[in-house]
């Protein structure tokens, strides 16, 4: 029996080995699935002969707004903040950033792919993200980028007060109807993104209670 503390909301960055609490929910979540059909009209018929080419893929939309004056409980006070970078090395930003500004850059990250030039590859981005109990997508940004807006007010350390970032994840894993059926936009959680999730240690960041221990059997 496995068992893992998991937050509500989290991305985790498979290519840098991290995770991060989003904290907050999106006003709105756009999860899309296409499906495609060629047609051929026949004689005799009032409608063409539909075969089935493909579907997919699913992207799932994701708008965040975030709020510099809602995050102290995630800012750390008179110290760095601090994350776990892949390999087990432990970077730090510069003293002014927030929670607001090590998001922002992480999720920019998530576009590009990390070079690892002692061992000559590359390793592609590719992500995993959870909303509470309604989504769920393990994918890639392979359309439209990440998109980062600054809004007014402009706060006393000269940052904006609001920053909103909006990026598309293309799902990589193929399911079928049965699937689907059953676990819906919550499909593909697995023991696997959960305990990578759990082992990732070091952020540095204080965060809110988790939500609860998922029982895998």
């Amino acid at each position: 029996m496995l068992n893992y503390k998991l937050p509500d909301c989290y991305i985790y960055l498979y290519h840098t080995d991290e995770y991060f609490i989003l904290p907050q929910y999106p006003e709105n979540l756009n999860d899309q699935l296409d499906s495609s059909f060629s047609s051929q009209n026949s004689l005799s018929r009032t409608a063409p002969v539909y075969s089935y080419n493909n579907s997919g893929p699913r992207t799932v939309q994701i708008t965040l707004k975030l709020h510099r004056d809602m995050m102290n409980n995630f800012n750390t006070k008179g110290a760095r903040i601090r994350y776990n970078g892949a390999g087990g090395i432990i970077g730090t930003t510069i003293d002014t950033d927030d929670y607001v500004d090590l998001l922002t850059k992480k999720l920019q990250s998530i576009a590009l792919p990390r070079y690892k030039a002692t061992e000559k590859l590359v390793s592609p981005p590719m992500v995993a993200l959870r909303f509470g109990d309604a989504l769920f997508i393990k994918g890639v940004v392979a359309s439209g980028g990440v998109n980062v807006s600054y809004g007014l007010p402009l706060l006393s350390n000269n940052k904006y007060a609001e920053v909103t970032i909006t990026f598309n994840v293309s799902e990589i894993q193929p399911y079928d109807a049965d699937s689907v059926g059953q676990l819906g936009s919550l499909r593909g959680v697995t023991a696997d993104i959960m305990k990578r999730i759990s082992s990732t240690k070091g952020t540095g960041i204080v965060r809110p209670p988790l939500r609860r221990d998922i029982t895998k059997r």
